[in-house]
């Protein structure tokens, strides 16, 4: 859902179904805001934005990007990031 409203805005959206997918993406750069799942397969979303912000401070980044928690808990293994692009 919330990639079809993100869409529905005119943003350019990248998903992806871990946390250490969305943690790659991050680090590869011209992602300006997570909505982070925080019940994501093989690495929930609590410890990808752990990593994500521990990687942007190693960075010095000054800059952080704005992550999101989100969470449906409706299916089990449902958990995805979205990743939009302003």
């Amino acid at each position: 859902m919330a990639q079809e409203k993100l869409l529905g805005f005119g943003l350019d959206v990248d998903v992806v179904s871990s946390g250490r997918e969305a943690i790659d993406a991050v680090s590869q750069g011209g992602i300006d805001l997570v909505l982070m799942d925080c019940h994501m397969p093989l690495m929930d979303g609590f410890q990808a934005t752990m990593a994500i912000r521990e990687n942007e401070r190693a960075r010095g980044d000054e800059q952080l990007i704005p992550i999101i928690a989100l969470t449906s808990n409706v299916f089990e293994g449902s958990g995805n990031a979205a990743l939009p692009r302003v």
